[in-house]
């Protein structure tokens, strides 16, 4: 689609003839006082020629011309430089596991209880100039870690005596015996807290260890083998199991309920469930 623009010359006919013949411009009028010179200008530098993958439009600013102005997008904000001597923390680890658990190394489903070591939280960080370490809590009952006296760090074979625990609303900060300064306590940050089965809590009738839940083979109640459990996502309410099919293809997420779990056999490592309306 095309527009069509206005002529930009006039024709007006003239005379006798009647053609038409395009109009001039009148002349100017000139003043009997002739205009004060204006003051000389400072002679601008001639712009550069433009170079392939230029910009045309782009002002070129004169010698001695302010600089444009340019808007500052927003970034990374600037590190100050670390006074000589004082130690650079290290990273802080993620608070939440970014692995399935299938993807970790743990212990086997039918493993006792009493041979294992359970992870109840990672360090994340320094408190205070005593060595205090701050703990990410992975455990359901933290009021219980007070109750511990030996723990181990990451892959540590030998136990450290846990000193003190102090609870806060989202971690526990925690002493361990021979780390005195926070130049110790750095060298833990990233690492896994582990305590021995025999010192966990008791569990309750029905209740089960994360570890043992991965791994079993799920079935409904007509024999049908829906996959096996390769993880469990803990939403503060109801777990979620998340079931890899034995055939590959998307993962089932089937609520860890008791209105849908039928029943668990450690020593099968079977684990039988009820049919959710959208598997059938």
């Amino acid at each position: 689609m095309t527009s069509e623009l206005p002529s930009t010359s006039k024709a007006e006919p003239t005379g006798e003839t009647g053609t038409e013949q395009p109009t001039r411009p009148a002349a100017r009028p000139r003043t009997a006082v002739p205009r004060r010179p204006s003051p000389r200008k400072r002679p601008r530098a001639t712009p550069p020629a433009a170079t392939p993958g230029t910009d045309r439009g782009a002002a070129v600013p004169a010698p001695g011309d302010p600089p444009p102005f340019a808007p500052q997008l927003p970034g990374p904000p600037r590190r100050t430089a670390r006074s000589p001597g004082r130690p650079v923390p290290a990273p802080r680890p993620q608070p939440f596991r970014t692995r399935r658990l299938d993807e970790t190394t743990g212990p086997d489903f039918a493993q006792a209880v009493g041979e294992v070591r359970l992870a109840v939280g990672v360090l994340v960080g320094v408190h205070g100039i005593h060595g205090e370490l701050k703990l990410q809590l992975w455990t359901d009952t933290p009021d219980h870690l007070k109750s511990i006296r030996s723990v181990w760090i990451g892959e540590e074979q030998q136990t450290r005596r846990l000193t003190g625990v102090r609870l806060t609303p989202d971690r526990a900060l925690i002493r361990i015996a021979g780390v005195s300064s926070p130049e110790v306590a750095r060298t833990f940050v990233g690492q896994t807290l582990y305590i021995a089965g025999t010192d966990a809590r008791p569990l309750d009738e029905g209740e089960l260890f994360l570890y043992q839940l991965v791994g079993l083979r799920v079935s409904q109640e007509d024999g049908t083998e829906i996959g096996s459990i390769a993880d469990v996502i803990e939403t503060g309410a109801n777990d979620v199991l998340v079931i890899k099919p034995p055939a590959g293809g998307p993962d089932i997420l089937y609520p860890h309920h008791r209105e849908f779990v039928v029943g668990v056999d450690l020593e099968a490592g079977t684990m039988t469930v009820r049919p959710l309306d959208f598997l059938n």
